[in-house]
């Protein structure tokens, strides 16, 4: 009996010793990188930083310690590596005490670390760029000399975990908006300017040519649009300012301008037109494009709509020989609008256009959506822009 009990007892501790044996050969799991919104640099920040609200990156606020992330083109890195020395640094109150070269997962890169006084604040300062593929990641680290939170090697381990991913996951660029967007009636996302815009296109294959007999003159449609309960409002955040030596991204929030703040303008066209003697090929290759844009701002008088309307208009790039063929006022979601069409020539290649711009205008701020599309292709795209105007809501 004795004997037997004592075997149950080895047997059960044998099975805990293999059970614990397993746990500890088991590898424990590396944390995966954190992308603040909008952006495609990430990395695993240090125990106490989180992502921040106000700018692209990490923050600690209680010690003012931070990682600011800066997304620049390919070409930006060669630009940097000759540019940032010793007397540029200096310039930027940053004194340079070591320059290493840094080769990570992501890419490769070289790692600047130094000191800045800014003001009355003395900071150490890390400053990595790295080379991955079609862009350059610009990462500034700035902590408080006096803090002893984030030591030099913790800072390292940190940027040592810096990854890229390929894109952004659309609806996580669409929720940088300071609107929704309920149909997007077939377009892409083709841009997002936190904050501030959208840029929606569709390619030509996508835009088929209108075979029906239609009249030259826009499909009419009711003066009210579907309702909305709430005015767009201007709701874009100026994030605070980064470090001079971490210069803003080309897909990062841009200073609104008094020009910006009339209107904003069009975006430029994403790819090139074919090269094509005639103007119907060129047509052919023509992308639908909508640009959605809130701006604070706008006429203070009712009866100043009409002309802010015709500004407005006249600052859309990539048109010439612009002929109005409507200018009214419109409700648009519920709210006092207006609407412009035009015939207008593609400045390139000289393809036959139709433009529309629909102003929508609410408490502090307004709502621009421009459509651009071919002549030929423009009853059916009519009908997919004003879907997607109908469902665009302030948040």
């Amino acid at each position: 009996m004795r004997n037997r009990r004592f075997r149950s007892i080895t047997a059960g501790a044998g099975l805990a010793v293999l059970l614990l044996s397993l746990v500890l050969a088991t590898p424990s799991r590396a944390a995966e990188p954190a992308f603040p919104p909008g952006s495609r640099i990430g990395l695993v920040p240090p125990t106490g930083m989180v992502i921040s609200d106000a700018f692209a990156g990490f923050a600690d606020p209680e010690k003012n310690a931070a990682i600011l992330i800066a997304t620049l083109p390919a070409a930006a890195y060669s630009q940097l590596d000759k540019t940032l020395d010793t007397e540029e640094l200096r310039k930027q109150g940053i004194t340079l005490e070591k320059r290493e070269p840094m080769r990570l997962d992501a890419g490769k890169g070289f790692l600047l670390t130094g000191r800045q006084v800014a003001g009355k604040e003395r900071y150490r300062k890390w400053l990595l760029v790295l080379a991955s593929g079609d862009i350059t990641a610009l990462v500034s680290v700035q902590v408080p000399e006096s803090d002893t939170a984030y030591p030099n090697n913790i800072v390292r381990t940190a940027l040592a975990t810096l990854a890229v991913r390929q894109k952004v996951p659309e609806q996580e660029q669409l929720g940088l908006l300071p609107f929704t967007v309920g149909d997007l009636a077939g377009f892409r996302v083709d841009a997002v300017l936190p904050g501030r815009a959208l840029v929606l296109s569709a390619a030509a294959a996508e835009t088929p040519k209108d075979t029906s007999k239609e009249s030259e003159e826009a499909p009419k449609e009711p003066k009210e649009a579907k309702d909305s309960k709430e005015a767009p409002k201007d709701t874009s955040k100026e994030a605070p300012k980064e470090p001079k030596d971490a210069k803003d991204s080309k897909d990062g929030p841009k200073e609104t301008s008094k020009e910006e703040s009339k209107a904003p303008k069009e975006a430029k066209d994403s790819k090139e037109a074919a090269k094509d003697s005639s103007k119907e090929a060129a047509a052919r290759s023509f992308d639908a494009r909508l640009l959605i844009a809130a701006a604070p701002g706008g006429p203070a008088e009712a009866d100043d709509r009409g002309s802010f309307a015709r500004t407005s208009f006249a600052e859309i790039g990539g048109i010439r020989d612009v002929r109005i063929t409507m200018s009214e006022p419109l409700r648009i979601g519920g709210q006092s609008g207006y609407q412009t069409m035009a015939e207008a020539k593609d400045a390139r290649s000289g393809a036959d256009l139709m433009v529309v711009q629909w102003l929508r205008f609410g408490s502090g701020g307004f709502l621009q959506m421009t459509g651009i599309a071919r002549a030929d292709a423009w009853t059916s795209t009519l009908s997919r822009l004003r879907a997607v105007r109908d469902s665009v809501q302030p948040k």
